[in-house]
């Protein structure tokens, strides 16, 4: 019993510490985290106007949070796989974007 009882009280803690670490991350931090998710679908577009677009934003979006290290190297990670296409694509000023985009 007594056993049971500690792994509920540190299923409990880490349940806490989840939620203190969600409290501890700004709002706006949150949001542009939103926003890089949906941009990872938009860098594969077939029209590149939409694709330069959404590597605009992920420019902007990985200067707002260059002072939140610890959220950004995650959302790099993340887009990494997005870029890789890119770098193969016929149309030059796409593959100059996303290299000036890194």
């Amino acid at each position: 019993e007594q056993k049971e009882e500690e792994e509920r009280e540190l299923d409990d803690d880490d349940d806490g510490a989840e939620e203190k670490k969600k409290e501890e991350t700004p709002q706006h931090v949150q949001v542009i985290k939103e926003v890089l998710q949906r941009m990872k679908n938009l860098m594969a577009a077939k029209d590149g106007r939409l694709c330069v677009q959404a590597l605009d934003i992920v420019s902007q979006a990985c200067r707002d949070l260059a002072n939140h290290e610890r959220e950004l190297l995650p959302q790099v990670h993340e887009l990494w796989c997005g870029f890789l296409p890119l770098f193969r694509s016929t149309e030059k000023f796409i593959v100059i974007k996303a290299v000036n985009t890194l």
